[in-house]
């Protein structure tokens, strides 16, 4: 904590990335909606929904290219919501 003469304040830094600006421009490109309306959802098998698999991938392959079977690791070290 550092003392100033108007008061105790508090210096936070956070290492955001490049998440919340690649989240932006795919929110204004409507991608999650175009993606839902081309894929089926109502299978019973799948635990996660298409079009918030390939939408990941997409993060993925914009932000940080890494091998498939180490995704998981990848969206787990994220400090915020990989999907918008």
């Amino acid at each position: 904590m550092v003392q100033s003469e108007s008061g105790p304040f508090t210096l936070r830094t956070e290492t955001l990335g490049a998440l919340p600006i690649v989240n932006h421009f795919l929110a204004r490109m409507s991608l999650d909606a175009i993606i839902d309306a081309h894929l089926p959802a109502n299978d019973a098998r799948l635990r996660l929904d298409p079009a918030v698999v390939i939408g990941l991938l997409v993060r993925n392959l914009t932000i940080d290219h890494q091998p498939i079977y180490a995704l998981g690791e990848w969206a787990a070290g994220s400090t915020r919501p990989c999907s918008a």
